[in-house]
């Protein structure tokens, strides 16, 4: 299966900040995911996404990824480029559309949008395709700033971080895409969709986590909330809502690592 690395993911749901922003995600469902929340924080040429279990520290003008571990006070770091390497190992070929649908509604406070933003991934071994619904709204605190921000990672983009021209347009595509979407989202639905060639094999997959549910106990647990994420013939279909959102000044010790973590391996 084409594997989505953290910084795609990153760059796909959240762009690039050039001023401070922060808001929080909150997964309401989609399998194991369901119950987590996610607080970001963007200053510059820096973001800071912070879970229950680690915190993941971006700098654009290095080019890293620095993942800090908590729970034993260590971190590790990583090029962008590895995941731009990767891609190419693999042969997985991006393409990205966004299109604005015409349907609206209000959720909470904001007047929203219907944006779908599709994601198609082809690889040596299958294919998978990401859909992003997405309910955007321009009622957002923030909003010219996040607008600034999806432009000027448009201008940068991810290509730089690729060696071959191919996976260079590739993500730069990816980035053109997203800067079309006029508005922050409030609520997203991503669903990623298997191909033919995977499933028979999510066949059997889905009757090893219905054995392992009547097993009972915290593996039956566990397989309940997969197979709830796979309801619909979706490989997964995750709900998040986003809210939180500031232009507050963020501290520039929120994008370091703190004092006393040592540096692990992995």
């Amino acid at each position: 299966m084409p594997r989505i690395h953290l910084w795609a993911a990153w760059v796909i749901c959240a762009g690039v900040a050039w001023a401070d922003i922060s808001y929080v995600t909150t997964v309401k469902s989609g399998g194991y995911a369901a119950g987590a929340t996610t607080r970001f924080k963007m200053k510059g040429a820096k973001m800071r996404m912070e879970s229950a279990d680690s915190v993941t520290l971006v700098d654009m003008d290095a080019k890293t990824l620095t993942v800090l571990r908590p729970s034993t006070k260590t971190y590790t770091v990583r090029k962008m480029e590895e995941g731009a390497v990767a891609l190419k190992q693999t042969g997985t070929q991006l393409k990205t559309s966004v299109r604005e649908t015409g349907l609206t509604k209000k959720i909470g406070n904001y007047a929203c949008r219907q944006v779908m933003m599709t994601m198609e991934m082809a690889g040596s071994q299958a294919s998978l395709t990401m859909e992003n619904e997405m309910w955007v709204s321009r009622d957002v605190a923030g909003l010219a700033e996040w607008k600034a921000a999806t432009q000027r990672m448009a201008d940068k983009a991810m290509g730089p971080v690729a060696a071959d021209a191919g996976t260079r347009k590739m993500l730069a595509d990816m980035q053109r895409e997203m800067a079309k979407v006029d508005g922050v989202p409030v609520l997203q639905i991503t669903r990623m969709k298997m191909g033919r060639e995977m499933q028979e094999k999510m066949k059997a997959a889905r009757k090893q986590m219905e054995d392992m549910k009547k097993m009972g106990g915290k593996q039956g647990e566990m397989a309940e909330k997969a197979l709830a994420g796979m309801q619909g013939g979706n490989l997964m279909e995750m709900v998040t809502e986003w809210g939180g959102f500031s232009t507050a000044a963020v501290a520039a010790s929120e994008f370091t690592v703190p004092a006393g973590y040592r540096k692990a391996d992995k």
